[in-house]
This record gives C-alpha cells, structure tokens and sequence, in this order.
C-alpha cells in the first residue's frame, strides 16, 4: 500500500535502463538529455565486489599500531547457509521487492 500512496517511482536494478527512463520521466531533471542543452549524463552502474573487501585482518609488521585488512576474494554467489542468514536479515526489502514486481 505504501509504494503505491508514497513513492513516485519505485526501480529495479534488473531494470535499470528502464528505471532510468522513468526517472527521466518522473523527474525531468534527471533525465539523460535536457532540452537546449547538449551535455549528456549517465546513471553509472557498477554490481561488483569492491577492489578490496577489508574481509583479511591482519597484524602489522612494520611495528605500527592497528591491523591491517586485505582482499578476501568472494564467491560468485553465496552458499546456502550465507543465502540464508542474508535473506533473513532482509526480510523488509524482500517484501517491498515482491511488492515492487507485482
């Protein structure tokens, strides 16, 4: 009831192209191209893992205090378990994606 009462637009990053054009739609100011002007703006896009995770602590060995973090190279998709213990940590934005395709 709330996405339909409260929210002009509601996108999906599956539809991105399409989430764009209604952004551009609903709000004009946002679109890709304005009217008299030739400067030309993008929505960046990036679904991937960061460069570095912070995901490896280790301690220093230059003397200095604190720890140091490295990459910690992440599975394409979760296992079970991880899926699991994430879905239920998201439980609202599952309910307002579900509402969100309907």
């Amino acid at each position: 009831k709330n996405l339909k009462s409260f929210f002009t637009l509601v996108g999906l990053t599956e539809e991105l192209t399409l989430t764009a054009q209604m952004l551009g739609t609903a709000f004009p100011w946002l679109n890709k191209t304005m009217e008299g002007t030739k400067t030309r703006c993008s929505l960046p896009h990036k679904n991937s893992s960061p460069d570095n995770n912070h995901c490896i602590k280790n301690e220093r060995t230059d003397g200095k205090p604190g720890i140091l973090t490295t990459h910690w190279d992440l599975p394409d998709h979760p296992d079970e378990k991880t899926r699991k213990a994430i879905e239920a940590h998201n439980q609202l934005d599952l309910r307002v994606y579900e509402a969100a395709v309907q």
